[in-house]
């Protein structure tokens, strides 16, 4: 190998002749290190609460939706209801129930009505414990009612509340129709 040493001009005859310490003619270190360093993000990921909260108003939201899909939007019924005739009113709760004037309708009534005079025929049947036990749970349920008749009468257009009424009707009514069944083992009332 023969050349000539382009900075000094002197004949080089092997690679020992070369200088050692040659500063490069541009400093190629930044490129390399940016290119071993992850690149850093420019922006800053949100706080993972703000995400929750996010989420939090989504579920919100479409429950509301499906809530406005699902649930009746009118009033269960225009009928006066005799729901809780067998519990003791508290103050201002006649003058509530009125407002209300919320009730399953004509046919619920006569059936309850019939239920109800045969009630006494029925408890006479069954042994001590579970009529305690099927009054208790009556009592509960037209307590229920009354309450929810009460809350109905201050906000008349709450799906929830006419939801929960209708519930609380239904439940009257499996009670009342499960007295005959009341005596035996493993029947719940």
């Amino acid at each position: 190998m023969s050349g000539r040493d382009e900075r000094t001009g002197r004949r080089v005859q092997s690679v020992a002749d070369l200088d050692r310490e040659i500063p490069p003619r541009r400093d190629l270190w930044p490129a390399i290190e940016a290119g071993l360093v992850p690149r850093r993000r420019t922006t800053i990921p949100p706080p993972r609460w703000t995400l929750g909260l996010a989420a939090g108003v989504v579920l919100v939201a479409v429950g509301f939706w499906v809530g406005r899909a699902t649930l009746p939007g009118a009033p269960v019924a225009a009928t006066p209801s005799t729901a809780a005739t067998a519990t003791v009113e508290a103050p201002g709760q006649a003058e509530a129930r009125s407002m209300a004037a919320f009730g399953p309708g004509a046919s619920y009534e006569t059936a309850r009505e019939a239920a109800l005079a045969a009630l006494p025929d029925r408890l006479a049947r069954l042994p001590w414990q579970t009529r305690e036990q099927v009054l208790a749970s009556l009592a509960t349920v037209q307590r229920s009612i009354a309450e929810i008749e009460l809350a109905l009468g201050r906000d008349p257009g709450n799906a929830l509340l006419q939801s929960l009424l209708i519930d609380g009707y239904q439940e009257e009514m499996r009670v009342l129709s499960t007295l005959d069944t009341a005596g035996e083992p493993g029947q719940e009332i």
